[in-house]
């Protein structure tokens, strides 16, 4: 029937299970299939052949139908599942549901998805409307994939986007992609953030409308390379002195790359953009550009040449002819050149520079091969290998021979000079600032004080003569006179010959002669002491400065002559303050505290202090900006200057701590007096409570002293009977002249919500309740609720505290004042919680006085009912007493000779004359009547610290000892299963190393290029199994940690148990074939559909199914099933599976279901070649348990082994309503 062949193809056409990228790929197909229909009109028949090809490529069924079920499309999968060009010859159970959904889909317009079961399992069903303009008839897309698999493909696709996404997102670069007219389809942030737009507003523009590109140096509009590209077909590079401008107004100078999207015609369907913001290399280079230029005019107005060697010497850049002549275009040596002597100097100081590698090389040379005697300065540097920079020696060539022209002429005066500068009393120099600021003449003075001779000077730089440090300064010194014009008086330092550290007085003046050079004309005058005086003055200002920074003191000084502006205002003022020194130096008080303190008393104080002869002392206060109040205690004097002018010192230390500390003081020492005088007071009440034998007594004489340090009336100790309702009043006293209580007997019953009432609740709390007032219901406090009452007994005031005695409430203690109000404190409060304690030591004293009367009694009664013998010596080793336990002990029969102190140490070793010699414990297990007993034995002694007794016990350890044992074994245990779960590791380890060496290896094989076709097949299938077994290795791990994890959910469903043994026996059919093994279902009577998790049952047959193939060749594997109907209306389903293999010994019948375990048995053995991580069954028998069940195994060595999975409590699936 066409129903069946349809139902068989789809089976086949459906995706395996690695093939979720199809489905994200259809996912894409149905996002884009309406856009690429409408625009057919456009491409031609294009659009709808690329659509064929790619319907055809997917593995699930696909087409197009018309309202009357007519196949106006399908796909490959679907022409070979559909004989007709009718859509409802699909398989029964598919077509049953498909009509009227279509109908509905016809009907609404709208698309539907929905879920149906067919021949080959659950399936998804897509139906999407599409406009009549397609194929001229209103129709439908229709597509039939795998349920789970297109869940699968979801979350595939799902991953894919979010893969895509944030990769995009990370990229730094912009990314920019466009359809074929080169409107925006994409955008990743880096792209929106230089462009200036977001995202969402430029999706579907015009690319030429976000980036608008032009010249940089032109400002004219640039055609955007990517229109072109898509014009052209070919790749159109970026002009130079590109950019674009951002809405922001940003100008972005930028490179880019262009590349086609085609499809798989060829046929181009886009562009993506990828571009850089190069802003900043644009600007360093033409800032190079405009340098370089610069370089060259000023080479030019110097009269400089410039040349570039190798690090070896060798000449790349010479100079020009102008400076250096040339010969058939290389220079001319430098012996013809330059005169003989500077030739040969030249020489030797090049060799010397190029052997020694030194840094730098000067020098002057002189050259007259023109006729005419000319001088040049020669300057090379060495400089070394660098970011974009060639190791090398760069030098220039200046032509000198004006400067040295001038200086000869003028060396005549100079002499004239000289003589003169000599005989002056101060120190006179010349430097010519034109050829390298040398030294052209100075006096003797000058050179003395130097220490250097006239030699060592003339025709010298500073940096000849002086340290680099003091030569920059002098230099620079000298440039800012000449290039000013102006005099410059300076003081200046430097070290003389003998490293001597001298201050001068310079004035340096510029000269100009009419040749247009400039010289320097200094003088000095040596002033040495003078500055020396000076650096100690400022060593002794900055040493100040810093002892009143690093004080904790607040340091404030103010002129009074300048309105007391402040001169002086140090870091701890500027910490409490937040006002720095420089901000607070030169302001009043008044504009830098403001209303923070009281300025009134602050002005006083201040007057004070200046008019005062000596140090004045108040206490002002200062709120921080917190709110927080600081007092100070301040510190005032006046302060003399020798310029006659005078300084307000003030000193404020900061006593808020201090104060607060003091004010504790004088509270903890209040506290203490009357700590000092409860103490008194509990003393005396205790010394009555020892030495009063008479308990009322006692009591009475307590609440005297009570009534007399609280100032009260009477007071009274009553017990709560809560069984009788009612008040016992135990205790009373009343002081002089106060009327007793008016109930004779004492008793007073309760209402019935006493207990309830908020006084009692306080006792109950351990509070103590107050009444101060009772006339008044706000000073009534607690007892507001029976104020009535308490005022009728002429109560004014009452306080009461709980009494509690065993751990419950007991009773109370009440301080009455008849007289007048009494305002309660908490020394009162105190006082009364002292008399509770102390009425509670007195009710258990009472209490131990009763049972000290039976304490002889009860120890001796104890003691004999103890089950630890106890033995009890003197200090001699006699024996005093000993337990009932210890009497049966030594009665039994020992396996040694016992001691003769009679202790019941066995086999000659004594504890008790151990410890009677060194008075330490002593422990010892002996073995007595069969049992096993810890003996001890320790010292007691007497109140003065005297040894007296000797205390030995006996503990019956027998049953500690085998649980001790018992544990050892279980810890044995534990090791044992820590080294199988090792083992299991290492296991999987090999599992997992064995098939990722196949696809390593294999992918190394494919990536020769001339790999035959054939090997290239089979290392594809080869990399396809090793991907497989990893993934079932994977699968069986995550589904053992979900399961010890107990994360793994039971969900029922409808499932026919025959049909799913059926399924997973034509799974292992061709492998049993190789095997030569025969697969025979049993199935008597087919079951009812039953709810039953379809997915965990289906492992747990594959599981074992798969092993009883791997482990039977030749042989007959048969999987049964049974249902049995249960009284209870339930059903319990049995599916057995039996092998003929080699069989499992009884002993690991159990071992074999262990996570961490691999049993190496007979049957694992005997099959050694088989793969697996051994976890299988462990998997299966936790899931049958997860769903009620259990699974047993019968087998033994030799007679095969059957597996019987038992589920229990198996509902029926209701029947299914078919329309």
């Amino acid at each position: 029937m066409p129903g069946t062949v349809w139902a068989g193809t789809i089976s086949a056409a459906l995706p395996p299970a690695d093939a979720g990228w199809w489905f994200a790929l259809f996912f894409l197909l149905t996002s884009l299939l309406l856009g690429g229909i409408v625009r057919r009109q456009r491409t031609g028949s294009n659009a709808l052949r690329r659509f064929s090809a790619l319907c055809d490529e997917l593995p699930g069924l696909a087409g197009v139908v018309d309202r009357s079920g007519k196949l106006l499309f399908r796909n490959r999968n679907a022409r070979a599942a559909l004989s007709g060009d009718r859509l409802f010859d699909l398989d029964r159970s598919v077509s049953t549901e498909f009509s009227p959904a279509l109908g509905k889909v016809f009907l609404s317009g709208r698309a539907l998805s929905f879920c149906c079961e067919s021949a080959s399992g659950t399936v998804q069903v897509e139906l999407q409307p599409l406009p009549q303009a397609v194929f001229g008839v209103e129709a439908v897309f229709w597509t039939v994939f795998r349920a789970e698999e297109l869940d699968r493909a979801r979350a595939t696709l799902a991953r894919m986007e979010e893969g895509a996404r944030l990769t995009l997102e990370a990229l730094g670069d912009g990314v920019i992609v466009t359809d074929e007219t080169g409107r925006i389809t994409l955008m990743n942030p880096a792209a929106a953030r230089m462009a200036g737009y977001e995202t969402s507003k430029v999706i579907g523009k015009l690319l030429p409308e976000i980036i608008p590109v032009f010249n940089a140096l032109t400002g004219k509009a640039v055609p955007s390379p990517l229109l072109e590209t898509l014009k052209t077909g070919k790749v159109i590079p970026l002009p130079e002195h590109s950019m674009f401008a951002t809405p922001d107004g940003r100008r972005i100078h930028f490179s880019d790359t262009v590349s086609l999207i085609r499809d798989k015609e060829g046929a181009v369907t886009g562009a993506v953009l990828v571009f850089r913001d190069i802003t900043r290399e644009y600007e360093q280079r033409q800032q190079l550009y405009v340098s370089n230029s610069l370089l060259n005019i000023a080479a030019g107005i110097a009269d400089i040449g410039y040349f570039k060697c190798t690090a070896d010497g060798e000449i790349t850049v010479p100079v020009a002819e102008k400076y250096w002549p040339r010969r058939d275009g290389r220079p001319v040596p430098a012996a013809e050149w330059l005169v003989p002597e500077d030739a040969d100097r030249q020489q030797q100081a090049w060799r010397v520079f190029m052997a020694e590698r030194r840094p730098e090389l000067k020098m002057l040379v002189r050259s007259d091969c023109s006729g005419a005697p000319r001088y040049f300065q020669l300057h090379a540097v060495r400089i070394p290998a660098g970011d974009g920079i060639q190791p090398g020696i760069y030098g220039i060539l200046q032509d000198v021979t004006a400067t040295r022209e001038s200086e000869i002429r003028y060396m005549d005066s100079n002499s004239l000079l000289q003589r003169v500068l000599d005989n002056l009393p101060c120190a006179v120099f010349v430097k010519d600032y034109d050829d390298g600021n040398r030294h052209i003449m100075a006096n003797q003075a000058y050179f003395r004080m130097l220490g250097f001779s006239e030699e060592e000077i003339l025709n010298r730089t500073d940096f000849e003569f002086h340290r680099p440090e003091f030569a920059r300064k002098f230099v620079e010194e000298d440039r800012q006179v000449i290039e000013s014009g102006r005099p410059l008086d300076v003081f200046e330092q430097f070290l003389t010959r003998n490293n001597r550290l001298r201050w001068v007085h310079t004035l340096k003046s510029p000269l100009t002669l009419r040749s247009g050079r400039r010289l320097l004309l200094g003088s000095c005058v040596d002033v040495s002491e003078l500055q020396l005086s000076r650096k100690q003055l400022s060593e002794a200002n900055r040493l100040l400065n810093a002892v009143l920074n690093h004080l904790p003191l607040c340091v404030i000084a103010k002129d009074p002559d300048d309105g007391f502006r402040c001169r002086i205002w140090n870091n701890a003022a500027g910490r409490i303050t937040g006002i720095s020194a420089a901000a607070a130096i030169g302001r009043t008080t008044d504009e830098l505290l403001g209303d923070t303190v009281d300025l009134e008393s602050f002005h006083r104080h201040d007057r004070e202090a200046m008019a005062a002869d000596g140090v004045v002392t108040a206490n002002d206060f200062y709120t921080d900006r917190e709110g927080v109040r600081h007092e100070f205690k301040t510190f005032r004097t006046r302060v003399e200057l020798g310029d006659g002018g005078q300084l307000l010192l003030s000193i404020f230390l900061d006593i808020t701590e201090q104060t607060r500390l003091e004010e504790e003081r004088r509270n903890l020492i209040a506290e203490l007096e009357l700590h000092i005088n409860q103490e008194r007071i509990i003393n005396s009440c205790l010394s009555l409570l020892v030495l009063h034998t008479d308990y009322q007594e006692s009591l009475n004489r307590i609440l005297q002293i009570i009534v007399a340090q609280s100032h009260a009336d009477r007071c009274c100790v009553f017990k709560l009977d809560r069984e009788a309702g009612v008040i016992r009043r135990r205790f009373d006293y009343c002081d002089f002249g106060i009327e007793h209580f008016h109930n004779p007997d004492g008793v007073y019953p309760f209402p019935a919500d006493f207990l309830q009432t908020e006084w009692f609740k306080l006792l109950e709390n351990h509070e103590i309740a107050c009444g101060d007032d009772l006339s008044t219901p706000e000073g009534s406090g607690p007892f507001a609720d029976v104020r009535g009452y308490l005022q009728q007994t002429g109560l004014k005031s009452v306080i009461v505290a709980g009494i509690r005695f065993r751990g419950e409430l007991w009773g109370g203690i009440a301080v009455d004042y008849l007289r007048k109000p009494y305002a309660f404190t908490e020394s009162s409060r105190q006082i009364m919680r002292a008399a509770a304690n102390l009425v509670e030591l007195s009710l258990i004293r009472r209490e131990h006085t009763r049972e000290l009367e039976h304490n002889e009694y009860e120890k001796q009664l104890i003691l004999d009912n103890i089950q630890v013998p106890i033995l009890f010596f003197d200090a001699q080793g006699k024996r005093l007493r000993l337990n009932r336990s210890a009497s049966q002990m030594l009665e039994q029969p020992a396996e040694s000779s016992r001691c003769d102190c009679g202790c019941g140490c066995v086999g000659g070793e004594c504890l008790v004359a151990a410890c009677r010699r060194d008075l330490q414990p002593h422990q010892k297990e002996f073995r007595i009547g069969g049992r096993e007993y810890l003996f001890t034995a320790a010292a007691l002694f007497d109140r003065d610290g005297n040894f007296a007794n000797v205390l030995e016990s006996a503990v019956d350890i027998t049953e500690f000892n085998a649980n001790r044992r018992k544990l050892e074994q279980a810890l044995e245990a534990a090791q044992a299963a820590n080294r199988a779960k090792s083992s299991f590791l290492a296991t999987m380890s090999h599992e997992f190393r064995t098939p990722l060496n196949a696809v390593i290896g294999c992918s190394e094989l494919l990536g020769f290029p001339d790999l035959p076709e054939a090997e290239r097949s089979a290392g594809v299938k080869a990399i396809h199994a090793a991907g497989n077994t990893l993934l079932t290795l994977v699968d069986d791990v995550l589904e053992l940690s979900r399961l010890e994890a107990d994360q793994v959910d039971i969900r029922r469903q409808s499932t026919d148990a025959g049909r799913l043994i059926g399924e997973v026996l034509d799974m292992f059919r061709q492998r049993a074939l190789e095997r030569s093994d025969r697969l025979e279902p049993e199935i008597p009577e087919p079951p009812p559909l039953l709810l039953l998790d379809r997915i965990r049952l289906r492992r747990i047959l594959i599981n074992l199914v798969g092993n009883a193939v791997k482990f039977t060749r030749n042989g007959r594997i048969a999987v049964r099933l049974e249902s049995t109907s249960a009284p209870d209306g339930f059903r319990q389903l049995r599916i057995s599976v039996a092998d003929n293999g080699p069989g499992i010994p009884a002993a690991l019948h159990e071992r074999i279901f262990q996570p961490f375990e691999q049993a190496e048995d007979h049957r694992a053995t005997a099959s050694r070649s088989h793969d697996g991580a051994g976890l299988g069954l462990a998997i299966s028998r936790r899931l049958a348990e997860k769903m009620g069940g259990r699974i047993e195994l019968d087998s033994a060595p030799g007679r095969g082994s059957t597996f019987h999975i038992i589920l229990e409590r198996v509902e029926e699936a209701p029947p299914r309503n078919i329309p």
